[in-house]
């Protein structure tokens, strides 16, 4: 899981199953990757791990 995409590891490598609001997909992720990632059906990460305010992950503050 990267603040971009959330990636899984699957038996036959990695695939890309989420992709931050307003990434693209092409700038953002594959041009910085030394592989291509298995993409199937790629879903939306959910906007709340972006909102300001408390973390949903463990409860921190995230840093402005």
């Amino acid at each position: 899981m990267t603040e971009r995409a959330v990636f899984r590891l699957r038996p036959e490598g990695v695939e890309l199953i989420e992709l931050a609001p307003g990434v693209d997909l092409q700038r953002g992720i594959l041009d910085h990757m030394e592989f291509v990632p298995i993409i199937r059906e790629v879903k939306p990460m959910s906007a709340s791990l972006f909102d300001r305010g408390p973390s949903p992950i463990g409860g921190l503050p995230i840093p402005s």
